[in-house]
């Protein structure tokens, strides 16, 4: 069975499939080698020296998968697409479709552009927020979100 949609795994800035529609990949870990490192270095580090403080392997190994956890939109690929029906989020081979009539409120970073359920937002509402990193190249990225998000609340950065 042939699909129409073009993958776009091997790169990392946006790519226009049709007209309105966005793909593009973010994955820190790889794009920005110059710092990244660091990173997967202090996960490692802190499991060694909880593990030598704690003087076992248990709680090495859980803090290690709780550094996972927390850091794996750094660690590994996420893939983004906009679209007529909504926001497509891809991670581990999970599928997240938000459609933009969810999207009540949002605010452009310059990293990228932060997303509410709620037209006005309050500090509680941060952890149930998306944020959408922009590529490297973002000008596709937010006409589109523009379009798309036109009905949605533009709030001033802070």
């Amino acid at each position: 069975m042939s699909s129409t949609v073009r993958s776009s795994a091997s790169t990392s800035g946006p790519v226009p499939l049709s007209a309105g529609v966005v793909r593009w990949r973010c994955w820190p870990l790889v794009d920005q080698r110059a710092w990244s490192w660091i990173v997967p270095l202090l996960l490692v580090l802190t499991a060694l020296i909880v593990g030598w403080w704690d003087g076992g392997l248990f709680l090495a190994i859980f803090v290690s998968g709780v550094g996972l956890t927390c850091l794996r939109s750094f660690l590994f690929p996420v893939s983004y697409e906009l679209s007529a029906t909504g926001l497509q989020r891809r991670a581990f081979g999970r599928l997240r479709l938000i459609p933009w009539q969810a999207i009540r409120s949002y605010q452009l970073r310059t990293s990228g552009v932060l997303c509410f359920r709620r037209d006005r937002p309050t500090l509680l509402d941060l952890p149930g927020s998306l944020f959408i990193p922009f590529p490297t190249d973002a000008d596709d990225v937010v006409s589109a979100l523009m379009q798309y998000l036109s009905r949605a609340n533009e709030l001033p950065n802070r």
